[in-house]
């Protein structure tokens, strides 16, 4: 009976130890959880859009994108949306945009974001 009884000691010291060890990477696996961005990507920046209506209404409007909408085509070229909203509002831009697109400059970007709200395309948003 005592055998048993050091058995079942050993037995439950064991399981002891595997359940802190697992509760060690439950733990390490929840924080990179929460570290780690998941989901689509935020799209950074908003812009402010402005038009007449046909019946001569000025309209004006703040947007931006949904999450997930990294690039916009532009001038036939797959441009980075942030780089877009960034040229629209004035803002420099880096040399790697510059150097993929140098032909982006504020009034086309404003003019192709402009149209879009227009439109109402589907992936802006708007914002206040």
């Amino acid at each position: 009976m005592s055998d048993q009884l050091e058995d079942i000691k050993k037995e439950n010291e064991r399981l002891k130890a595997k359940a802190d060890e697992l509760t060690a990477i439950n733990a390490g696996l929840e924080k990179a959880l929460k570290e780690k961005t998941t989901g689509p990507k935020k799209v950074k920046g908003d812009f402010t859009a402005k038009w007449k209506t046909p019946a001569g209404k000025e309209v004006t409007r703040k947007f931006g994108f949904v999450a997930g909408h990294a690039f916009l085509w532009l001038n036939g070229e797959k441009v980075p949306t942030e780089a877009v909203i960034d040229a629209a509002n004035g803002k420099k831009l880096t040399d790697e945009v510059l150097k993929a697109h140098p032909w982006l400059n504020a009034e086309m970007a404003a003019e192709h974001l402009t149209y879009m709200a227009k439109v109402g395309y589907g992936y802006l948003e708007e914002r206040k």
